[in-house]
């Protein structure tokens, strides 16, 4: 699995690192791949391919992305793509790429999502498909719990505009709610 994480995030930039760990990568292998977004099926957007880089001077991999949209229950921007590697011209390893831009932190005043209040609206849900995400997110619900949280459904809701309780600590979309 490859994992993007956020470096940094302000309205004139973005940079995500991309973990190739799983990847036993050696010198002259190839990385290929684009994230691109924004994409929101609540909102029109202009689609951009943002390609991965190695970071100079360094053996990481990064995406840049100038004036990112972020992430919120109201407009769920994510960025998508795939990365390919690549070894003496064959193709190693594939793998796709979803990621949204956000910060979610629980301060003493609260939960706050990109810096501004965000009040959590927490839900238990089996395996919904986008029809019932959709009747949770007109009754207000923005966060779900879910024992069947794969991949798909993850997907799913991220781009519906959920964040997921109990999902792994380091996802950008994860919500700690007792």
């Amino acid at each position: 699995m490859i994992r993007l994480q956020t470096l940094t995030l302000d309205p004139v930039r973005a940079e995500i690192a991309l973990d190739l760990s799983a990847w036993p990568l050696e010198s002259g292998d190839e990385i290929r791949g684009k994230l691109v977004g924004p994409q929101c099926r609540y909102a029109s957007t202009i689609e951009i391919p943002y390609p991965i880089r190695k970071k100079p001077g360094t053996p990481s991999y990064h995406v840049l992305i100038p004036e990112p949209s972020l992430w919120t229950p109201q407009t769920p921007f994510v960025y998508s793509g795939k990365i390919e590697w690549l070894r003496d011209g064959a193709t190693r390893g594939q793998a796709p790429l979803l990621h949204a831009l956000l910060t979610l932190k629980n301060t003493p005043a609260g939960w706050r999502l990109n810096g501004k209040p965000f009040e959590p609206r927490l839900t238990d849900v089996g395996d919904p498909d986008e029809n019932a995400l959709e009747r949770l997110r007109d009754q207000g619900f923005n966060v779900i719990r879910s024992r069947k949280a794969d991949a798909a459904l993850t997907e799913r809701a991220v781009r519906m505009g959920f964040l997921l309780a109990d999902a792994a600590p380091d996802s950008p979309w994860a919500i700690a709610i007792e």
